[in-house]
C-alpha cells in the first residue's frame, strides 16, 4: 500500500490503523473493504504535516510546511528531511511560550540547519532574538531574525524552505500560500 502523506513515521502510523482496523473488522465484521482503504491512505493530505508547497504566489520556491512544535515532531520532521535528502535546510522558525524550544532545537541540530528566526502576531509568541539565543545556547551557529513570517521567508534561501516550530507559524504561512477558500 501507499501512503499519500511524507515521512516514514506516516507509514508506521498507517500500519497501526490498518491493523486496528483488521482487528475490529475481526471483531464486529465491518466489511471492510481493501481497494477503498488503498485508495484512502494513498489519498490521503495533512495540511502543514510535511506538506510541499509552491510558494510562488508570495514570491519564494517551494515551502515545506511542518508543525514540529515538540521533541518528537521535531525528531520526525529531521528524520523526513534526511530520507528526502536535505542537506543544511532552511528552516522559519517560530515558537510560542510553554514549548520545549531548547529541546526541539537540539532535535533539529543534527541537521546542521540555517535558521530564520521569526514569530507570528501573538503576545505568547517569543521573540526572533529568544530563539536565536536558545539555538546558541544548544550549540547551534548562525541564524537570522525577520520580525514577521513573511520577512523571514525574503531572508531564506534553499529549496525548499521548510516552516517549522509553531503550528501557529505554519497555519499564517499557509494562509499567505493558499488563500481561504482555495485549496492547492
Amino acid at each position: 500500500m501507499r501512503v499519500g502523506l511524507l515521512g516514514a513515521h506516516q507509514a508506521d502510523n498507517a500500519a497501526v490503523a490498518l491493523a486496528l482496523l483488521e482487528a475490529m473488522d475481526d471483531r464486529w465484521d465491518l466489511g471492510l473493504d481493501d481497494a477503498l482503504l488503498r485508495t484512502g491512505l494513498e489519498a490521503a493530505e495533512w495540511p502543514g504535516r510535511l506538506e510541499l508547497l509552491d510558494g510562488s504566489r508570495i514570491g519564494v520556491g517551494r515551502v515545506l510546511l511542518d508543525g514540529a512544535h515538540n521533541p518528537a515532531g521535531a525528531s520526525a520532521l529531521a528524520r523526513a528531511l534526511k530520507d528526502l535528502g536535505l542537506r543544511r535546510p532552511t528552516i522559519v522558525f517560530g515558537a510560542m511560550r510553554g514549548k520545549k524550544v531548547r529541546d526541539v532545537l537540539r532535535a533539529l541540530a543534527p541537521l546542521d540547519p540555517r535558521f530564520v528566526f521569526t514569530r507570528v502576531d501573538d503576545p505568547h509568541a517569543h521573540t526572533p532574538t529568544e530563539l536565536a539565543r536558545a539555538w546558541r545556547r544548544v550549540g547551534g551557529r548562525g541564524g537570522l531574525t525577520a520580525p514577521t513570517p513573511r520577512e523571514a521567508l525574503r531572508r531564506a534561501t534553499g529549496d525548499p524552505v521548510v516552516v517549522a516550530g509553531s503550528l501557529y507559524l505554519v497555519g499564517a504561512v499557509r494562509g499567505m500560500i493558499v488563500p481561504d477558500g482555495e485549496e492547492d
